[in-house]
């Protein structure tokens, strides 16, 4: 019953088309002809008044004998700004692919504009002027030739008048050329056989255009025609023109001048201006009547046979309305699972959520035949594809908590593998062995950033964290710290910017990751430069290398998925660091772009937006609560107890009566407490720090000081020479770490003139012992320790009195500059 109802209704539509398509010829010429106005006919009659006028100042040029240019040149611009304007409209116009002679003669048209600087070039070296005057004169007259060419009017009539408005363009061209003419005889005051020649003929071609533009009229252009022909000012032209052909050539005198003819051509010129701006309106006006025609024509018959096609289509659509709307909803349905319900089932399940696959996948009543048949294995499609995201999205999260949990176990051994090693590290003293312990505690420490990766790509918070601001460039030095090849690395931070706490550890193991890459991937006797600076919407870092590179191609797919990090795929694990990046980074709101470097290798660059950069408040905060922690930590070993400091000084609880100090939930550091939750567990370090000793100074490189890794640090007074970068172990920050025991120093004496450093009594020369992290920021270190990087030796403790004491003075002398400070203040006021 369908395909009955099917093929009378397609008949139907074919006549209808067939119908609409013959209405709508003269609609579709019709905007032809408008097209042609826009494209050929305004701005062709524009290119041909400046041609006449640039023929005109030739031929007065060569009369006067090419003496001033002056005018030529302004015509010639004149030329060049309608002609530039008119090649451009036929260059793009749609009457190219109109007809092949519309098409052939724009060809034509536009190869004879090309030619005209060699023409004017040819007409300003012409040996006489009616030979330069026909130059111009042939360019003109291929534009009348394309006039002639384009598609013809909905009505004869209308075709004959555009006709004949192209013959009156002709006529008013002969009219300009003989005043060309006649100026430059006035000029030249010589009048030659080819000037008479030319004169001659041009008079006899208006004539006979004249005659041939009335035959094209009818009507009122009729009348317009005639009134044109019997105007005074066209019946003064024929006055003037037939003495000159009586005359015809008797010697060198012209046969008038130029004052008598502008007398008579202007008014003449005035008059055709007017004849054609008539005929032109007259043509507009026939050209809308036939629209308005043809566009209600256009109108009845399309509405009427849209009418009928209406009718067929309300009954066959009445017929197979039942149909029709069950096969609606089933399609409706199929896009609905497809584009809603199964995306946003997939979306709540990656976000954790509940989801009910009854709820989610509602049963389609669509009754009992066919189609309900059709639509009931379509809800069990339905309900299959619900219950198979579901089963893997549990699969999903089960993969995500197993990476999670393999992590976890292993950084709790690699923890206590560090531990270990640091304490080997302080109990050897053979350089041999020392290097070899530090080489394998940077492996450990790569292998619990390599584990860390694991619960970032989880979604989990890899564990280590900070409450303070530290600065960038002992952010950047333990990124390094994390890498295998550390001493390949020169570090150069310019200013005295400080990371936010809650980013360290992120960006401390971003950084790492793209710094590792960049030693990876370029030869081992090349550097890896890494610069920072604050810019003005940031921090930038870059990274730069000097090893492989990447094709332009990787490295744009590379940039699309840092800025717009893809779902982890487990078969493309081979950029696993990759991944790690794009997730920290986008965590952040991190900018980090991929680009070819000049020495061959790639250059990472990461731009740390402002509101990662700590501000004065939080820096100030900062500095009181490190402040607070360092008077804690370099206080000596006291009797179990507490002792309260001097006024203003906050107390200091002995190590042994709580390794948890701190009531306001931190710890003598300003650290989280180790019990802020237990899940950090595992990332506690080793308890505490051997009890006081004595230590020869050496002090760590301030910021934004360059400090290229591998290269030894400064020797401070009574120090032994440092040892190498190599043997400098990274350190990791924990900041969950047992508060270690107070540790007393003792700075000995300065350096001498020769700036050599002894060697203190009783310890054999070679490599000095090393303390883990004592070059890094106070918010860095794991626990509570030594500032300095210091050499172990016995000495005794400094008693609770001489400590009071310092702080007693200390405190006097500060309130005394306060006091001086403030009366000076008074004296400049006063």
């Amino acid at each position: 019953m369908f395909a009955m109802l099917v093929v009378p209704l397609i008949a139907l539509v074919g006549l209808y088309t067939f119908a609409l398509v013959t209405v709508a010829k003269p609609v579709l010429d019709l905007r032809l002809a408008d097209v042609a106005k826009r494209d050929v006919r305004t701005p062709g009659n524009a290119v041909v008044a400046a041609l006449q006028a640039e023929r005109k100042a030739v031929d007065m040029y060569l009369a006067g004998g090419r003496l001033d240019p002056t005018t030529l040149q302004a015509a010639q611009a004149t030329s060049d700004t309608a002609v530039s304007k008119w090649r451009r409209l036929l260059s793009n116009s749609e009457l190219r692919n109109n007809n092949e002679v519309t098409k052939r003669k724009i060809t034509e048209t536009l190869q004879a504009l090309d030619k005209m600087p060699a023409n004017r070039q040819a007409a300003a070296a012409a040996p006489d002027r009616p030979t330069a005057r026909s130059l111009y004169t042939s360019t003109i007259w291929a534009i009348f030739a394309l006039f002639d060419a384009l598609p013809e009017s909905v009505t004869s009539e209308v075709a004959k008048e555009q006709a004949g408005q192209t013959g009156t363009a002709r006529l008013k061209d002969q009219l300009s050329e003989e005043d060309a003419i006649i100026a430059g005889l006035g000029i030249a005051r010589r009048y030659t056989p080819p000037d008479s020649v030319a004169l001659t003929q041009l008079i006899g071609a208006m004539a006979n255009q004249v005659n041939q533009a009335s035959a094209l009229f009818t009507g009122d252009l009729k009348d317009l025609v005639d009134r044109f022909v019997a105007a005074k000012s066209t019946q003064d032209v024929y006055a003037h023109n037939i003495p000159m052909l009586a005359k015809g050539f008797n010697g060198f005198v012209p046969p008038t001048d130029p004052t008598t003819w502008e007398a008579v051509y202007q008014p003449a010129l005035a008059v055709l201006n007017t004849f054609i701006r008539a005929l032109g309106d007259d043509i507009d006006r026939r050209i809308n009547d036939a629209a308005d025609v043809a566009l209600r024509n256009l109108a009845l018959t399309g509405l009427g046979g849209l009418l009928a096609v209406v009718l067929s289509l309300f009954l066959t659509i009445r017929l197979g309305r039942s149909l029709s709307i069950r096969l609606a909803g089933l399609r409706g349905a199929a896009l609905d699972l497809a584009d809603v319900r199964l995306p946003s089932v997939v979306s709540r399940l990656r976000r954790g959520e509940r989801v009910d696959p009854a709820l989610e996948a509602p049963p389609l009543d669509l009754g009992n035949d066919e189609i309900g048949e059709v639509g009931e294995a379509f809800n069990r499609v339905r309900r299959t594809a619900i219950d198979a995201a579901v089963e893997e999205a549990t699969l999903r999260q089960g993969i995500n908590q197993f990476f999670v949990n393999i992590a976890r176990r292993s950084q709790g051994l690699l923890h206590r593998q560090l531990a270990l090693l640091d304490s080997m590290e302080r109990r050897t003293t053979e350089p041999d062995d020392l290097a070899n312990l530090f080489r394998v505690d940077h492996l450990a420490t790569r292998m619990r950033r390599h584990a860390e990766d694991l619960v970032i790509l989880a979604g989990n918070a890899p564990g280590r964290g900070w409450r303070q601001p530290v600065p960038m460039v002992d952010v950047i030095r333990g990124a390094i710290s994390e890498i295998e090849d550390y001493d390949r690395v020169d570090l150069s931070v310019v200013g005295e910017d400080a990371l936010v706490g809650r980013a360290v550890g992120d960006i401390v193991h971003m950084l790492a990751e793209l710094i590792e890459n960049g030693t990876d991937y370029s030869p081992p006797h090349t550097k890896v430069n890494v610069t920072g600076q604050a810019v003005g919407n940031g921090f930038a870092i870059e990274i730069e290398d000097r090893g492989l590179g990447m094709t332009p191609d990787a490295v744009a797919v590379l940039n699309r998925q840092l800025l717009n990090p893809p779902d982890f795929n487990l078969a493309d694990s081979a950029q696993l660091g990759l991944f790690v990046v794009a997730r920290l980074a986008a965590k952040h709101g991190v900018q980090v772009q991929l680009r070819p470097s000049l020495f061959g290798g790639i250059t990472a660059i990461v731009l740390l937006p402002t509101e990662l950069i700590a501000t004065g408040e939080q820096l100030a905060e900062a500095a009181g609560s490190v402040g607070r922690a360092a008077v804690t930590q370099q206080l000596p070993a006291m009797d179990p107890g507490q002792h309260r400091a001097d006024d203003g000084a906050e107390s200091v609880a002995h190590p042994d009566a709580d390794e948890h100090a701190g009531s306001n939930g931190r710890g003598t550091n300003g650290y989280s407490r180790p019990d802020d939750s237990e899940q950090f567990e595992w990332l506690r370090r080793h308890p505490e720090v051997p009890p006081q000793f004595e230590v020869p100074l050496r002090l760590a490189p301030s910021v934004g000081q360059q400090w290229p890794a591998g290269q030894p640090v400064a020797s401070a007074p009574f120090q032994r020479s440092a040892e190498p970068a190599p043997f400098q172990r990274s350190a990791e920050p924990a900041p969950f770490q047992r508060a270690a025991e107070p540790v007393g120093f003792r700075a000995e004496a300065g350096p001498d003139e020769s700036g050599t450093s002894p060697t203190p009594l009783g310890r054999p020369r070679g490599l000095p012992r090393r303390v883990r992290q004592a070059s890094l920021a106070p918010q860095l270190r794991n626990a509570a320790g030594p500032t300095l990087i210091a050499e172990e030796d016995e000495a005794p403790a400094v008693s609770p009195d001489l400590v009071r004491s310092r702080m007693s003075s200390f405190q006097a002398g500060t309130n005394r500059g306060r006091r001086a400070g403030d009366a000076l203040g008074q004296e400049e006021n006063q």
